[in-house]
């Protein structure tokens, strides 16, 4: 009897030994599906509770973005132990949290064992290796020419702030296809059209980009810059917009909603609205705020400082500069009429810089509509102001007239009647130099109103009519011609004049 029961034993323990490898034999397949923001996709998928206590032991998500960063054709999770009801959320979340990843698919299909436990996955990708490659350089230069506007002067409120006008300044909302359904309030709802409008490698490529572009832009640039930023979305809004923090608290963001055209499809430039920018969701939920509901982030962030409900910047609708460390914008004086240049310490000090300029006081009243679809009035107030900076000056376009300021408000008429009023000013963008012979430089840019045209300023005719000595002006010193970081008389020299 001794020997039978030794026997089972034996084999017992045989069996017990060989469980794991007859696991590895019962292996299965299977497929599934991320949700990606840059595939128009605004449900967040969430991880399990044991999901989630993974991604705080491990480094699943780094390695899950190199892998796919390196376009491998497949990789194994084995060792991280995912369970493949987790996989389609964490996927989903590497994807959104690295917009860099623009050429990967939502689809993907995976290996597993009978306990779930997820083995390789094979990612698919949306471009060829040598699309990727190209696609990629357009990408990083399109980077390196955003975050060229951040210097070492810059607290993160400031950096927050001139990446937040920079995307603003540049995108435009794209003309959808005929088959996109609109919600209540004019927004998109199911947008048909190309899936580059919902990624951040649309607006590098050439600016086009609905919200979830903004959205995806904004967090990665403000990453870049060692600024937490995350991505939010709303699939009942059919809208994404961003979570961003600074100084320890956490605050909403829509560059989507702050970005406003005079023209449909068409980029005014320096039109920049900041009323829903670095906001509460309090606010954010409210008819100040436009009523956003049902957003929903991967990580938990909730914005509950009141700090920016109120800020110097709501009503500022003109470019916000920062410059040797100090904020510039134009400050708006809606009930006469009038706007200053301002400069703005990091303590909060402001100081007018100059004359206050005539500008035109314009009212637009859209209907808003809140979730339960009750209708609101939400007057919005713009004076016909715009502000841009280049070679160490701004230039200002008040009704009319463009203006050009030095630092210390000296300013000089550089277009005395314009046919019409000015609307948008801005000026090339970093790494869109204009080619002038053997010279490259950046150039002012001005559009009219009713005119989808880009005016470009004669730098030779400024230069020469209005800031050479010629004058027997005080205000001579000279425009950075050649581009080169500095102003000196070989600017004025290669003009010819």
């Amino acid at each position: 009897m001794k020997r039978y029961k030794s026997l089972i034993v034996l084999l017992v323990a045989a069996t017990l030994l060989l469980a794991p490898f007859s696991a590895f034999a019962s292996v299965r397949e299977g497929s599934g599906e991320a949700s990606l923001l840059q595939e128009g996709e605004y449900s967040v998928k969430a991880l399990s509770d044991r999901g989630q206590a993974l991604l705080g032991a491990t480094n699943v998500e780094d390695y899950i973005y190199a892998q796919l960063k390196a376009v491998s054709s497949s990789f194994s999770l084995y060792s991280y132990n995912i369970n493949i009801n987790d996989l389609s959320a964490l996927i989903s979340d590497v994807i959104n949290d690295n917009p860099d990843l623009f050429y990967v698919s939502s689809s993907f299909s995976y290996t597993f064992y009978y306990n779930g436990r997820t083995s390789e996955v094979t990612p698919q990708y949306v471009m060829t290796s040598a699309e990727i490659e190209a696609n990629s350089v357009i990408f990083e230069y399109g980077v390196d020419c955003a975050l060229s506007i951040v210097d070492s002067s810059m607290n993160d409120l400031q950096k927050a702030t001139v990446i937040h006008d920079y995307i603003c300044d540049l995108a435009t909302y794209p003309q959808l296809s005929s088959g996109t359904v609109f919600d209540q309030n004019g927004y998109p709802v199911d947008d048909l059209d190309e899936d580059i409008y919902h990624s951040a490698f649309g607006f590098f490529y050439d600016q086009n980009i609905v919200c979830a572009g903004y959205s995806l832009t904004y967090s990665y640039l403000m990453n870049q810059l060692g600024v937490d930023c995350e991505y939010v979305s709303s699939d009942e809004m059919g809208h994404a917009w961003n979570k961003i923090k600074i100084d320890g608290s956490w605050y909403n963001a829509d560059l989507t909603f702050d970005d406003f055209d005079y023209e449909q499809y068409q980029n005014t430039r320096g039109s920049v609205q900041h009323c829903f920018f670095l906001k509460s969701d309090s606010y954010f939920q409210s008819l100040s705020g436009y009523f956003h509901y049902g957003g929903a982030t991967f990580d938990t962030c909730n914005s509950t400082s009141t700090l920016y409900d109120d800020a110097f910047f709501n009503d500022v609708n003109s470019m916000i500069y920062v410059v040797n460390g100090d904020f510039y914008y134009l400050d708006p004086d809606f009930t006469n009429g009038w706007v200053y240049l301002v400069k703005r310490t990091q303590q909060g000090t402001e100081q007018n810089i100059g004359y206050k300029l005539p500008a035109t006081y314009i009212t637009f009243e859209p209907g808003i509509y809140d979730k339960d679809g009750n209708s609101y009035d939400a007057p919005y107030s713009d004076l016909l102001a715009r502000l841009t900076y280049l070679d160490g000056r701004f230039y200002v376009a008040a009704n009319t007239k463009l203006y050009s300021m030095k630092l210390d408000g000296t300013r000089k008429v550089i277009k005395p009647q314009l046919e019409y009023y000015v609307v948008g000013l801005g000026t090339t963008p970093p790494g869109q130099e204009v080619s002038d012979g053997n010279i490259n430089y950046r150039n002012v840019i001005y559009n009219i109103y009713g005119d989808v045209d880009d005016y470009e300023l004669d730098k030779v005719e400024y230069f020469h009519d209005y800031l050479s000595t010629n004058q027997n002006s005080s205000y001579n010193n000279y425009p950075d011609i050649d581009y080169n970081g500095y102003i000196n008389a070989k600017d004025y020299a290669m003009m010819g004049v």
